[in-house]
């Protein structure tokens, strides 16, 4: 994540946080976020589950809005990380804090040259109109090297993973007003709020095509689904007639 940042020049000044490293690839670096001069516009965090929650309560007691949680180890691995869950989001509602993840890739803005995923970078200051979010973090790689593969430049990607604070709907709202994104890719396991979904597509693909691809037909993809990122299954009759009601493409493939 670190090398992403440094080797495409991003202008931003970097703040590497490690307790046990005084310098991380030519970086001061700092034993927590609380001791760093500055404000911070996002922190990212990529540490053991077991330690997150302080990272997190430290990210608010810092001031910090915008946070990235790489780590796994919540509701998609069972009851004691549904609880390390339900307790991340106490910290994060009770700062007011904007979270992706956790167990997601990150983010990656194309156009701006910005990668704060683990990802490889696109196509530098790529002038691509295509922006992606993601549910799944494997998908989402999966589409960045098909898309590389195809000289297909992308605008923007999200993994979204298990969707505690940021959701597909936040990013939508987004891509919607971004003169940046003109197509919307769509990877869902599973809808926050089928309504507000339901409502906001029906107007952003008057403009822009929302398409997407969503699992779940068959029995073996639903217990990969819920193993996963934890999602639960959606009636599929159900999803078929809202998403072509709503004017959005699903399709089957990659």
């Amino acid at each position: 994540i670190l090398n992403n940042l440094i080797s495409h020049n991003y202008r931003a000044r970097i703040y590497p946080v490690n307790p046990n490293s005084e310098k991380i690839q030519g970086l001061t670096a700092y034993t927590s976020v609380l001791s760093i001069p500055e404000a911070i516009d996002v922190a990212i965090i990529a540490i053991p589950s077991l330690f997150v929650e302080d990272a997190v309560e430290e990210c608010g007691q810092k001031g910090i809005k915008n946070v990235i949680i790489l780590s796994a180890g919540y509701s998609e691995s069972g009851k004691e990380g549904l609880q390390r869950e339900l307790r991340l989001k106490q910290i994060i509602q009770k700062y007011q804090i904007n979270l992706l993840g956790p167990n997601c890739l990150g983010l990656i803005n194309a156009r701006k040259n910005l990668n704060l995923s683990f990802a490889d970078s696109p196509t530098s200051f790529s002038k691509g109109k295509v922006s992606f979010i993601s549910q799944s973090g494997a998908i989402g790689t999966a589409f960045l090297d098909w898309s590389r593969t195809n000289n297909l430049e992308i605008s923007k990607f999200v993994s979204l993973g298990n969707k505690l604070g940021l959701n597909e709907i936040d990013f939508i709202k987004y891509f919607y007003d971004d003169p940046e994104t003109k197509v919307i890719l769509l990877y869902l396991e599973n809808f926050s709020d089928g309504r507000k979904f339901f409502e906001l597509a029906k107007l952003v693909t008057k403009t822009k095509p929302i398409i997407v691809l969503k699992p779940g037909k068959n029995e073996s993809t639903v217990k990969a689904m819920s193993a996963h990122t934890g999602s639960l299954a959606s009636n599929e009759k159900v999803v078929d007639v809202a998403l072509t009601d709503s004017g959005c493409i699903r399709v089957d493939s990659i």
